[in-house]
């Protein structure tokens, strides 16, 4: 069997930005504002041939090609070197992927698992303000291998190893009036659990995993530091666009990081009409211990790996030492609930109600752990409800929700801006099928 599937995304758009001299909750007043072309333009296509074999038979196999290619220029009215479409960034990437699996029984009950994908990424980047594009190829080989056990009917064991990566890229230094190539991302995973179902009343899931990552990736974005101009002349890097080409900041790998985490998940059908659901899990994600050097610019002289960042309220300069601190977004437990109820109506249409809640202990969103917290997200509760509607021959749906009830500031990330998630969300959303 051939399966093809071809999808391409375009946008086109700008925004206004009105910079304030402080940080927004700190002043107030009105400040001049100028249009920032984020999308000019947007695209990116991706294409798939996969072929398999049937679903049917004991044996199950897939080989296929992935390309997926990305362009991205944007360019602002003010705030950057050379204002306008002239003074525009470009970044570019194309991944071109073969791959192949293979499940095959090898006795009663037992099934090995085993694949493997070839890589190969190019990366563009011309900077801001430059007349100059770079470009950098990359390749990765990353494989999967694994075994199935039916303990029993409706019980499953497996255990699989695999191998990952994200695309190493470009960074201009400004330092050496170049480009700097950045190493590619790899994690080996190891895993195993148990997937059991009781008919149609219990199911459950419990897994096990070990993840250790290299050359783990990071932006790195801080100022306040001096450098030495072309003509000789000390300047101090200041925060915003506009800054000589020698205050940029090369992105670094981190040598190593590992996580280790327990997974589960229940689901209980006590009736026909209700369903209860239960996802939890525990995580220990630290970097590695006794690191090589990260940030090269202004950062202490002691051995370590040193990052630096700036105070979101005095915009100090200051570094943290990242051996042995927790990963971001590593929460240490994460715990989601969500109930459904159908009611079956006399015409064959079907109105379901559903209530979820998600809980999450705390965490830092960033590399940082500053002292003042500002990359310090609480632990917190947040859920939502939503209702819908199918019509008995099922070619029309309508659907109400509602995300973020309690309407909490999720904290994305901080230093050196901090991002919030969505808020509360009301929504409708209806669907016809002919």
């Amino acid at each position: 069997m051939l399966d093809a599937a071809l999808a391409h995304l375009s946008i086109a758009g700008h925004q206004a930005i009105c910079p304030h001299a402080g940080a927004p909750w700190l002043i107030s007043g009105a400040s001049s504002c100028y249009t920032v072309h984020e999308f000019a333009p947007f695209g990116q296509t991706s294409a798939e041939l996969r072929l398999h074999s049937p679903d049917a038979g004991p044996w199950h196999w897939n080989i296929g090609q992935y390309l997926w290619t990305y362009g991205k220029t944007s360019w602002a009215q003010a705030d950057q070197t050379v204002p306008g479409p002239a003074g525009a960034s470009h970044v570019g990437a194309r991944t071109l992927a073969l791959f192949g699996e293979v499940t095959a029984p090898v006795r009663d009950g037992w099934r090995v698992v085993g694949g493997l994908r070839q890589s190969w990424d190019h990366r563009v980047l011309r900077p801001a303000s430059m007349s100059t594009t770079y470009a950098a190829d990359f390749h990765h080989t990353d494989f999967r291998l694994g075994y199935e056990y039916d303990v029993a009917r409706d019980v499953l064991h497996y255990t699989t190893l695999a191998s990952g990566y994200r695309p190493g890229g470009l960074t201009y230094d400004g330092n050496l009036s170049d480009a700097r190539r950045f190493d590619a991302e790899s994690t080996l995973a190891l895993e195993s659990g148990i997937k059991a179902s009781l008919g149609r009343v219990l199911q459950f899931n419990l897994a096990a995993y070990a993840y250790r990552q290299s050359h783990y990736q990071d932006i790195d974005n801080y100022n306040g530091f001096s450098v030495t101009l072309a003509n000789g002349q000390s300047y101090v890097c200041a925060a915003g666009g506009a800054q000589p080409a020698q205050c940029s900041v090369p992105v670094f790998n981190i040598a190593r990081a590992s996580s280790y985490g327990l997974e589960g998940s229940i689901r209980v059908r006590p009736g026909g009409n209700d369903h209860f659901d239960l996802e939890a899990a525990l995580m220990h994600a630290r970097f590695g211990k006794n690191l090589p050097t990260c940030a090269t610019v202004a950062a202490p002289q002691t051995p370590g790996c040193w990052i630096g960042y700036n105070d979101q309220q005095t915009g100090a300069l200051h570094f943290f030492r990242l051996d042995g601190a927790v990963q971001p977004h590593a929460p240490a437990f994460t715990l989601r609930l969500r109930y459904e109820h159908s009611f079956h109506l006399r015409s064959g249409g079907v109105i379901r109600a559903q209530g979820d809640g998600f809980h999450s202990s705390g965490y830092w969103v960033g590399p940082v752990q500053d002292a003042a917290l500002f990359g310090w997200q609480s632990a917190y509760w947040t859920g939502g409800l939503s209702v819908s509607y199918r019509a008995a021959s099922a070619r029309f749906e309508l659907s109400a929700y509602v995300r973020n009830l309690a309407n909490y500031a999720v904290k994305m990330s901080a230093l050196p801006a901090t991002t919030l998630g969505d808020p509360r969300n009301i929504g409708l959303s209806a669907r016809l099928d002919w």
